[in-house]
């Protein structure tokens, strides 16, 4: 987690340097209304129990509409895929898919030109854990299929319709049901405490504005 601190900070620093150079005047105007665009990065299992959980490529579509300058929403999707190792020798994949999330995005406008702002919502959350080297192999879903969006972010205007931007979000997901399949098997397990299947997203945004 230090390691994805260190790394936003050093995206946004470098971000907010390379706008805060550029002059105001040139790209300013209204950015409210329509927006698309998607982003990059890397998610981070951050519950307590994915110690063996590796960070994973991760990436993002998205489309919002701002309405005024200092709040828009926001619908998208997201999703991470990367490597599990469990102490009982089971090695696979884990993937996290948000489709779709909706999130309020209220904004701070520091000029014409750069932003910093929040992320607050939530959405359908597949959770799935998919093991490689055992026979057969197994898929387990986490149950229920809902979590919360907590974020924050930069975005700094590269012309009048071009942004580029830095984000942080956490994706809050407690589970106490498993769906376990595979080898004929299809049947959902209670545990016998709530889960934290947590994961946190570090990206790059490149958002498209009408």
């Amino acid at each position: 987690m230090k390691n994805i601190v260190q790394f936003t900070s050093i995206m946004v620093a470098t971000l907010l340097t390379v706008s805060f150079c550029m002059t105001p005047s040139v790209f300013a105007g209204d950015h409210n209304g329509l927006y698309v665009g998607v982003g990059a990065g890397i998610d981070n299992p951050t519950g307590p129990n994915e110690d063996g959980y590796s960070l994973a490529p991760g990436w993002t579509i998205r489309g919002g509409y701002q309405f005024i300058d200092y709040l828009a929403l926001e619908l998208g999707y997201d999703q991470g895929i990367g490597r599990f190792s469990s102490p009982q020798n089971l090695n696979g994949s884990w993937s996290f898919m948000e489709l779709p999330y909706l999130n309020v995005k209220p904004i701070i406008p520091l000029n014409k030109t750069n932003n910093i702002y929040f992320l607050i919502g939530g959405g359908y959350v597949n959770r799935v854990l998919q093991t490689s080297n055992v026979n057969p192999k197994m898929t387990y879903t986490a149950n229920p299929n809902i979590g919360i969006d907590l974020g924050i972010g930069y975005e700094g205007y590269l012309t009048s319709y071009l942004s580029l931007g830095a984000e942080v979000i956490y994706h809050y997901f407690a589970y106490d049901k498993i769906n376990v399949s595979g080898g004929g098997t299809n049947t959902t397990v209670s545990l016998p405490i709530s889960s934290d299947g947590s994961t946190t997203s570090v990206n790059i945004t490149l958002l498209y504005h009408y």
